[in-house]
């Protein structure tokens, strides 16, 4: 399946005429909420000493502001990944579509925490030393989060099946997050409203681009 043709089954998905209104509305309610703890997460956050390393006069890394950022991670993910399981199961009429479905992957933040710690860790490191790692690890790691979403609850497990994943479709998932440049853009010069509109489309995409690579693994 190519690029365009997962991202206009994804609209068609999200947007489709039975439930037109509750999808979006549902999305941006979440949405809303997300920007809303991270306002007070920056919020916090500007209060607090800066503590960092100076690597040259004009290069100075805050610890306090990383910290600040894993916490937020930390809080946040849960939610994108109830998203993403809310939209895996969008069409099964056993699954549970409310708001407390998406709240559910709190009971397993066990496995989540430190996904995400060690997936930011790593991938800020490997930035540090110099930009190709930290790519590379970003791409490596880059379907945690769905792999998550549909019942993964090992750590390791996670890693793994991440990593098998983009063999064989770097390249691919490269130009399928270059793709959505335009949604930034837009998001950009209407100062975020956009994307209250653009965030079901975009989990979606993702969610039926991660089906698309496990149905289709390559060896």
């Amino acid at each position: 399946m190519k690029i365009f043709e997962i991202k206009k089954a994804a609209i068609k998905k999200v947007f489709n005429e039975r439930e037109i209104v509750t999808r979006p509305l549902f999305a941006m309610i979440l949405f809303m909420l997300l920007v809303m703890w991270g306002g007070v997460l920056f919020t916090i956050n500007t209060n607090l000493p800066n503590y960092g390393i100076a690597i040259s006069p004009d290069n100075f890394i805050s610890i306090t502001e990383y910290v600040v950022y894993l916490i937020q991670l930390v809080i946040l993910v849960p939610l994108h990944i109830g998203y993403m399981k809310y939209l895996m199961n969008i069409d099964k009429k056993d699954y549970e579509h409310t708001v407390r479905s998406v709240f559910e992957p709190y009971k397993y933040f066990n496995v989540i925490a430190p996904v995400v710690i060690i997936t930011n860790v790593l991938t800020f490191m490997g930035s540090l030393l110099l930009i190709i790692p930290g790519i590379i690890f970003s791409i490596l790691f880059a379907f945690t989060y769905p792999i998550i979403a549909d019942g993964e609850k090992s750590i390791k497990q996670v890693f793994i099946k991440s990593k098998n994943l983009v063999r064989g479709y770097k390249w691919h998932l490269i130009l399928f997050t270059l793709t959505f440049l335009p949604t930034v853009f837009l998001g950009l010069i209407t100062l975020g409203l956009w994307f209250f509109i653009a965030y079901p489309y975009i989990m979606m995409c993702i969610v039926m681009y991660y089906q698309y690579l496990r149905d289709n693994p390559k060896k």
